[in-house]
């Protein structure tokens, strides 16, 4: 497990309506790069597209946007290796 810590997000939030957390990847890589990866599991089993923007100093901002209510898995990632002791979850409640 890699000692990087990956910012939670209040949960609900809402359906349709982008989300974004941060990830601190400077304790195992000061430069950044591009082996910080974001996958988000959907409640029907489908996967989320997510956009990681590497800030170039080992930190890294993700966004995503949920389109199906229910609890959502975030498994991110250091070059193949999870980041947390177990995926994160995201309830998402439908939009105003």
């Amino acid at each position: 497990m890699s000692p990087i810590p990956v910012s939670r997000p209040v949960p609900g939030v809402f359906r349709e309506a982008v989300t974004e957390f941060e990830v601190d990847a400077r304790a195992v890589a000061k430069a950044g790069g591009p082996h910080v990866k974001a996958l988000v599991s959907n409640p029907s089993g489908n996967v989320t597209e997510t956009f990681v923007e590497d800030r170039g100093d080992g930190t890294y901002h993700v966004e995503y946007t949920p389109y199906e209510e229910g609890l959502h898995t975030v498994d991110v990632t250091d070059g193949g290796s999870p980041v947390a002791a177990e995926p994160l979850p995201r309830p998402r409640h439908r939009g105003l």
